[in-house]
């Protein structure tokens, strides 16, 4: 195990990963030895060495292909099968040394044992503590053997033998630093990972909160219902609500909460509650109903402010007033005709700019009738070309629909010619629309 917190999972994926690297690391340095067979003394020893390296190669082959399939290769077994070529390389060198006693073979061979810290380096990829120490002592112990062995007639000084030793120790002593220092990243990775898992299952559970303040259509509303959104943060502050008054009267409620997430979707369920709080009266009249929200968000979140829309509709009278406090038009379709803004006038709330916060707007409709609202995420989308669809864009969309569509299927409609035609596959920021049909 790398290092106990770390969970299996995490675990088996890292070490597969690093299998992977470290065989084929292990098996194009190993191509490159060939190279020394054609370099004397080597050369000498060609035909004697060259099954052995194919040998080697075929196994590396073999070893490579079980870590590409993710299949774990035990670190001992490999550790061996390593142990086993460098004391072959070593016993040859020996063997070529003491057939050619000559001092010029002796500095070639020792500047050869360099390719040592290769080896050493490619444990250092398999993230085993002490690893690169135990292969360094390994080869240390090996060219303590190949000096013990090396003739007498050979005049070298003492820093041309322990040369390569303490290469091979440094490079044991670094690549232990660096395991070590990695493994601390990995674990501070790790509890990055769970923390934005934990975050994750958090948001989650949010979202699902945050679906459940939404109002579930019923067939008892006087209105056709369909709307369609998306959060690029799982929740947001865009934000619907029906209000169901007494005496065949209907309000709907919609807001764009500035800003983005977890925030701005509290913030949007702090509005839910003063909707279904506020009194009675208020919910008659969309600029009551405005100021209302202006002075809660005011004084009791005034780092927040929010563009909303309220319409309230009278069936007996059929008749629809709107007040619209800094949010994107109204857009309405008379008997399915093209859909048009009603201009209204306000200001964002938050911020207690005037009073009324909102104009109202009183106007008739008819049995048919559809409205469409939205927030500016829908318009601040960029098509395929680059640019952004725009109010226009967007009203171009509509007014193209074929006029037998039902209410969903036209929603369905709207949403695939966004995707199909124009490209916005991914919106940017909180989108959301609503259409209402009397």
């Amino acid at each position: 195990m790398i290092f106990s917190l770390v969970k299996p999972s995490f675990l088996d994926e890292l070490e597969s990963q690093n299998d992977q690297v470290f065989f084929k690391y292990k098996f194009f340095s190993h191509l490159l030895l060939y190279g020394f067979l054609f370099l004397p003394p080597l050369n000498n020893h060609f035909f004697e060495i060259i099954p052995y390296f194919l040998g080697i190669t075929l196994i590396r082959s073999i070893f490579l292909y079980l870590s590409q399939k993710g299949i774990s290769i035990p670190i001992h077994l490999v550790f061996l099968f390593d142990s086993i070529i460098y004391l072959m390389i070593y016993e040859t060198w020996i063997r070529s040394i003491n057939q050619t006693k000559s001092d010029e073979h002796f500095f070639l061979i020792n500047s050869y044992s360099v390719i040592g810290i290769l080896f050493i380096a490619s444990y250092s990829l398999r993230l085993e503590k002490g690893g690169t120490l135990i292969v360094s002592s390994y080869l240390i112990l090996l060219h303590c053997i190949y000096i013990y062995y090396l003739p007498d007639s050979l005049e070298n000084s003492w820093l041309s033998l322990v040369f390569p030793i303490v290469l091979f120790f440094l490079t044991g002593l670094f690549g232990a630093f660096y395991v070590r220092d990695r493994i601390k990243n990995l674990s501070e990775i790790f509890h990055f990972e769970e923390d934005r898992k934990h975050l994750n299952q958090e948001l989650e559970l949010a979202r699902k909160v945050q679906d459940a303040l939404f109002p579930k259509q019923s067939n008892s509303f006087p209105l056709k219902v369909h709307h369609y959104r998306t959060n690029p943060n799982v929740i947001g502050g865009d934000f619907f609500d029906f209000v169901d008054l007494r005496e065949g009267n209907f309000g709907v409620f919609f807001t764009d909460v500035a800003g983005h997430g977890i925030s701005s979707a509290l913030v949007a369920a702090i509005l839910k509650v003063l909707v279904s709080t506020m009194p009675y009266l208020y919910k008659q009249s969309p600029s009551k109903f405005l100021d209302y929200l202006d002075f809660h968000l005011a004084n009791d979140l005034n780092k927040y402010h929010a563009s909303a829309i309220y319409l309230f509709f009278d069936f007996h009278a059929r008749s629809l007033k709107i007040g619209n406090a800094g949010h994107p038009y109204l857009l309405r379709s008379i008997d399915r005709g093209p859909f048009q803004e009603i201009e209204t006038d306000g200001s964002i709330l938050g911020f207690r700019i005037k009073k009324p916060i909102a104009e109202e707007v009183s106007l008739s409709f008819l049995n048919g009738d559809r409205f469409f609202l939205y927030t500016d995420g829908l318009t601040e989308s960029r098509t395929k070309e680059g640019e952004e669809l725009g109010v226009l864009g967007m009203i171009q969309i509509l007014n193209s629909a074929p006029s037998h569509l039902s209410l969903e299927d036209f929603g369905h409609w709207f949403v695939n010619q966004l995707h199909e035609k124009y490209g916005i596959v991914k919106f940017l920021d909180d989108t959301m629309f609503l259409i209402l049909e009397a």
